[in-house]
Order: structure tokens, then C-alpha cells, then sequence
């Protein structure tokens, strides 16, 4: 029975994509790759295996089978660029326009990615900051209601510190994205390029309100990240990125994202 658990946890592992939202996280993975560790060792022993010894792994299994899946924020990468894609729509991606608003725009894959379709995140606790690369400005919403245009401000505005929560949904006909959620967590970004002119907020459960984050090649300067985390966090940092008090000497990214020697 026990070489039947082992068998079970090593093709789990080989299965196992940590760094893809709704896959067992590395924390879990981690977890199994120890228990295969224990079976072995167990295994290796001379004499028979009780039931109670495999009573024992196989809650170990179920434990790492109710560990907290991949998020979508955990997979974001705060040093790169990405194209924000509707999952539904998905020839078309959230573009940043000369009034600030966010609309979608044909840019099927592979094609060249115009800079206001490229988008860094901040991450805050459970939630992100998105901020476009053209003006370093922050998406946020007002009023929260159905079909309010999702638009920008500086990333230094008090407005902008709009926090998007995310949640891996999959629509009715299959397909699976991250819904962009609005502080309740009641509406998302969403799209429908024959109808709306700019990305809205729409119920989470509708089709068009899916998106996937797609990592670029191209990097953000790590200073800007950390001044951008500086504004919207209202935190001081040092050029490590960890939180510094007003006691601190050196090279400080202040709350509004300048760099000052104290």
C-alpha cells in the first residue's frame, strides 16, 4: 500500500505547476517533496509497514491536497512589464489613451506591443497596483458601480492608490482567466470591443471579464519599482526595497517616490 502512496505523490509532483494560478504552491510542493523523502526512508527499512504508518503518510497527502493553491498575484513578477489580455476577447488587450482611460485594443499575440499596452504591478498585501509604463499612472475606478470606465491617475494621486484584488475564474463556456476586481470584490474589469469603448466594470461572472497577465521580456528599472512602491504604499523604503522609520540614515526612496540622502 505504501509503495502505492509513494507512486501517487511522485506523479502529484510531476504534475504540479507552482508558478501557474489554481497549481499547488511551491510552499505545498515543497511539503510533498518531503513526505516522498519520509516514504523512502520508511521504505528502506527492513520489516513490515503497519497500517498505522500508512494511515500516518496518507493524512500527510490530504494535508498537502487542502494546502492554498497558486494566486494570481503570488506568479507576478514586480521587476517586468506585462500585456494585461483579455481571456475572453483574447485578441485584445487593456491600452492606456491620451485621456487616461483604459480601453481595449486589437494586439493580437506575437505582435509588437505598443508601450501603453505595458503594465507593472505593485503588490500590497492581497491585492496589486497597476501602473502603466507611459506616465507612471495608476488604474483606479470611481464610482464603483456597473459599467464605470476604469481609468488612471498619477501613481503619487491619493486616488491612485486604488488596491485590484484578483481571483481565478473560469466562465461558463470553459475558458479561465483572472478576474481584476474592484475593492468589494463584486465587479471586474471587463471588455466587449463591439459595445464598450473602454474597459468597464462589469460583474465578475460575465464572459468578457476574464484576463491573463502575459510576463514580457522587458524589465522595470528596479528603482522605479521601488519608488513606485514608495507612492502608493505611502512607506518609505531604502534601495533594498525594506521598509525604513524616520530615524533612517542613507539613501531613502521617500513616501512620493524621490530618492533623499538622510
Amino acid at each position: 500500500m505504501l509503495n502505492g502512496l509513494l507512486t501517487r505523490c511522485k506523479n502529484t509532483l510531476a504534475d504540479a505547476q507552482p508558478d501557474v494560478p489554481g497549481q499547488p504552491s511551491r510552499v505545498a510542493v515543497a511539503f510533498l517533496t518531503d513526505v516522498v523523502k519520509r516514504i523512502n526512508a520508511t521504505l528502506a527499512q527492513t520489516g513490515e509497514v503497519t497500517q498505522q504508518t500508512y494511515n500516518d503518510y496518507l493524512a500527510l497527502y490530504d494535508q498537502y491536497l487542502r494546502y492554498p493553491r497558486t494566486t494570481p498575484i503570488e506568479v507576478l513578477d514586480q521587476n517586468y512589464l506585462y500585456v494585461i489580455r483579455n481571456a475572453y476577447y483574447d485578441d485584445y488587450v487593456a491600452r492606456l489613451d491620451a485621456s487616461g482611460n483604459i480601453y481595449p485594443s486589437k494586439v493580437v499575440s506575437g505582435a509588437t506591443i505598443p508601450s501603453n499596452a505595458l503594465w507593472y504591478m505593485v503588490k500590497a498585501y492581497n491585492a496589486i497596483y497597476i501602473i502603466s509604463k507611459v506616465g507612471d499612472k495608476a488604474a483606479t475606478v470611481y464610482p464603483v458601480r456597473e459599467g464605470t470606465t476604469v481609468n488612471t491617475v498619477p501613481a503619487s494621486n491619493t486616488a491612485g492608490k486604488y488596491a485590484w484584488k484578483t481571483r481565478l475564474f473560469s466562465t461558463s463556456n470553459g475558458r479561465t482567466g483572472v478576474n481584476i476586481l474592484d475593492e468589494s470584490g463584486r465587479f471586474s474589469w471587463f471588455a466587449q470591443p463591439a459595445n464598450y469603448k473602454t474597459v468597464v466594470l462589469k460583474p465578475a461572472e460575465q464572459n468578457g471579464a476574464i484576463w491573463t497577465f502575459e510576463k514580457t521580456d522587458f524589465t522595470v528599472g528596479i528603482n522605479e519599482v521601488r519608488a513606485a512602491a514608495a507612492k502608493v504604499s505611502g512607506q518609505s523604503h531604502d534601495l533594498l526595497g525594506r521598509p525604513v522609520g524616520a530615524d533612517a540614515h542613507g539613501i531613502v526612496i521617500e513616501r512620493d517616490g524621490t530618492k533623499r540622502v538622510r
